[in-house]
């Protein structure tokens, strides 16, 4: 702040604003798509950096500085002019409506834009919104509702900015699970999703106790993979499989062959985070730490499993995984499921391997008396044996 003081002194800022004038003019025009609202934009615009102009750390960047202002006010006027001109709640991904399937954690994130369109459509989306849970439920209002910055949520809260931006991101997914399952047909007459493609019964046992078979979706074009065992389906918030891989399952028929790339796709993609702590998150690239158990809003139906994922603290993009998706895609252990297609995970314990923690999960065929021991290591996944 002195630094600023000391280079551009208050008279010579002054100057040095209204030079950008015509500039800042250009830019909300170019912003906004309206040329009338421009010169009351940019004039915002220098009345908002003057009254800031104490954040000006680096003098010679105060063009740039400009330009972020101008920005982040025009950005406000255009989310103003949109809840002025509509009456209900809309869904927006990319400027698109909102597909029909929920995407997990390996889904492309989508921008959901809260506005108000249609009454009918507004009591939808309070009554979607009404069944999330109160924590999610109010972090999406405040955002999208609202409008409010995530630092101003992130004081509200008593978080950080990170923890705002992965609870707006497990919030929208949930809210579109929701709208999907539901209300699917309400959602789709309003456009919100796509009409649902009918859950089919697969060649799949469920794979915890091979006593009935997966329902599925499955769309090889997309890459969209779905699987939810018969007894869950009313849950909205689990799904055996819920991933969008289209360079991994474009083209795939069948899905038993989707099912074992999704599992081994995941499982290559977050093995290395075992040893190096992180991996690549999905949507920024940014290193997403890779951490143990659940993310904190899965649901009550898995949190007995032992589960890890990968969280971007810096977009809120999460990708979960079972470990049981490390043993199930061993080669020996896909050499037993082929032999006994019906199978089931009998029990997993906590060992000490040769002085190593480690975990041995059981697989048994459940119509024959065969089964296979996988050991593999506590802390990398490694597979120490097979037995």
């Amino acid at each position: 702040m002195q630094e600023t003081q000391q280079h551009i002194e208050p008279a010579h800022l002054e100057i040095l604003f209204e030079a950008e004038r015509a500039r800042l003019v250009r830019l909300c025009a170019s912003i906004t798509g309206q040329r009338d609202a421009a010169d009351d934009l940019a004039q915002e615009t220098l009345i908002e950096a003057w009254r800031h102009r104490d954040r000006l750390t680096e003098p010679s960047g105060y063009a740039q500085w400009l330009s972020v202002i101008a920005r982040n006010v025009c950005l406000r006027w255009l989310r103003r002019q949109r809840r002025e001109r509509t009456t209900g709640l809309l869904l927006v991904e990319d400027g698109q409506v909102l597909g029909a399937n929920a995407h997990d954690a390996l889904a492309d994130s989508f921008d959901l834009e809260i506005e108000l369109e249609r009454d009918e459509l507004a009591t939808l989306l309070d009554r979607a919104l009404a069944l999330l849970p109160a924590e999610t439920r109010d972090v999406l209002v405040q955002k999208y509702v609202e409008d409010s910055p995530h630092s101003d949520i992130a004081t509200r809260l008593g978080v950080s900015a990170g923890a705002v931006a992965m609870r707006l991101q497990r919030g929208k997914l949930a809210l579109r699970r929701v709208l999907a399952t539901a209300f699917r047909d309400e959602a789709a007459a309003y456009g919100l999703i796509t009409a649902d493609r009918a859950w089919e019964q697969t060649r799949i046992w469920r794979p915890r106790c091979g006593q009935a078979r997966l329902l599925g979706r499955f769309d090889p074009q997309a890459g969209e993979l779905q699987l939810c065992c018969p007894c869950c389906l009313p849950n909205a918030n689990f799904f055996v499989v819920d991933a969008t891989l289209p360079n991994v399952l474009h083209g795939i028929k069948g899905y038993k062959i989707a099912y074992t790339r999704t599992m081994t796709w995941v499982t290559n993609y977050l093995r290395p985070g075992f040893r190096q702590g992180s991996v690549p998150c999905l949507k920024c690239g940014a290193a997403a730490p890779l951490q143990r158990g659940w993310p904190v809003d899965a649901p009550p139906s898995i949190q007995m499993l032992r589960g890890v994922h990968a969280l971007c603290r810096s977009c809120g993009r999460s990708v979960p995984a079972s470990l049981n998706a490390f043993v199930f895609t061993h080669p020996a252990v896909q050499q037993f499921k082929r032999a006994h297609p019906r199978h089931c995970l009998r029990s997993e314990d906590e060992i000490d391997w040769h002085g190593r923690p480690a975990f041995v999960s059981r697989i048994e065929s459940v119509t024959a008396p065969a089964g296979i021991d996988v050991v593999y290591a506590a802390d990398t996944m490694e597979v120490l044996h097979i037995g």
